[in-house]
Formats: structure tokens, C-alpha cells, sequence
């Protein structure tokens, strides 16, 4: 009987070191996961992306995933195509945007240097893409491929079966920057539900 009785504790003894083993990898691993997350999804310039997605009506995981596609969220990014800033806009673009919101400011391409600004016309950048084609991965495409050549794309039904949507994007580029987009922006979802926990939580 008592050798029974030291039988049955050092299984239920060994079951409780597998169950604490188990605990113990789920918890590194989820650990594991979130430092990845966090070096591989930065979430910076939290207010501004708020603010303007706010104001323009977009996602600010949208928003969070083309910043950390385009410049990784740095303020002083400069492509070889001359793109600045956060939301990599080019200077021309900048002065459409201007041009299409009625700014009165005298702002120049050096302003693009300034995250605020940055933020503010790389939104306002996407509510006239946004307007003008009406779905959110042909706006993408307009972004990172340039107005025209989505509207040509469009016009082709090689390219688009009803003028609207993009059944194929003939620039593998653009096609996977939009592919990065939609990806980022799920992880983003999830870091920004986890703001808004942790920000209530301290109200």
C-alpha cells in the first residue's frame, strides 16, 4: 500500500513538472513573441497618428502600417526618389495635397521633416486617394504606384474586371508592398487594442 501511495505522488509529482514545463515554454514563447512584435512593429507618434486618422477618417493601424513600411518610423527618411519623412511623401505630392486641402501655410519640402506634418498630409494624401477610387487596396496601389498609372491599370481589363478593383497589379513591387501593408496593419490592430486597454486601465 505505501509503495502504492509513493507510486501514485510520483506520477501526480511528474504530471505537475510537465504541466509546469508546459506553462513555462507557452510563456516564453508568447513573451518571445511580443518582444519580436515590438522591435519588428514600433508604435511611435501614437497622438498624431490618432489625431489624423481621426480627422481623415482612417485606420490608425492603417496609418501605424504604412509608417513602419515606409521609413520604420524615421522622422528624417529620405528615399532615393527624394520621399521624406514618416509617410515618404515627394515634395510634388506634397504640393498636390496642399494645393487639393487649400492650405495656407507656407510650407516647404523641408516641413515634410516634421513628424505633425508629416502625418498630416500623408492622411490627407490617402482621403483624396481614398475618394478618388474608393477601395482601400487600389489607394495603396495609387500610393506606392503613382495616380496615373492605377488609373491606367483601371482602364484595363487585363488588370481590373469592373474599372474599380485591381485583379492584378503588374508592378511585383507594389503588389508586395501592399501585401506588407495588410499584414502590418493586423498587427498594429492588435498593439492598438492593447493601447487603449492598457490607456482605461489607467484612467
Amino acid at each position: 500500500m505505501a509503495s502504492d501511495r509513493r507510486s501514485r505522488f510520483s506520477v501526480g509529482r511528474f504530471v505537475l513538472v510537465l504541466l509546469f514545463c508546459f506553462l513555462l515554454i507557452i510563456g516564453g514563447f508568447l513573451w518571445a513573441k511580443e518582444s519580436y512584435e515590438r522591435v519588428r512593429y514600433p508604435l511611435e507618434y501614437e497622438d498624431l497618428i490618432l489625431r489624423y486618422s481621426d480627422a481623415y477618417d482612417l485606420d490608425p493601424a492603417f496609418v501605424a502600417a504604412v509608417i513602419n513600411t515606409e521609413s520604420s518610423f524615421q522622422p528624417d527618411a529620405r528615399s532615393s526618389a527624394n520621399a521624406i519623412g514618416l509617410m515618404q511623401l515627394q515634395p510634388e505630392t506634397f504640393d498636390w495635397v496642399k494645393y487639393k486641402i487649400g492650405e495656407e501655410r507656407s510650407l516647404t519640402e523641408e516641413d515634410l521633416l516634421d513628424p505633425e506634418i508629416n502625418v498630416q498630409y500623408g492622411c490627407a494624401l490617402y482621403r483624396l486617394l481614398l475618394d478618388e477610387f474608393g477601395s482601400l487596396e487600389t489607394a495603396v496601389a495609387a500610393y506606392h504606384a503613382g495616380w496615373g498609372n492605377v488609373k491606367s491599370w483601371l482602364s484595363d481589363t487585363g488588370y481590373s474586371s469592373d474599372g474599380i478593383h485591381l485583379d492584378q497589379i503588374p508592378f511585383v513591387d507594389t503588389a508586395h508592398y501592399l501585401d506588407r501593408i495588410i499584414s502590418d496593419q493586423e498587427v498594429y490592430a492588435r498593439r492598438y487594442e492593447c493601447l487603449k486597454r492598457n490607456t482605461a486601465s489607467g484612467d
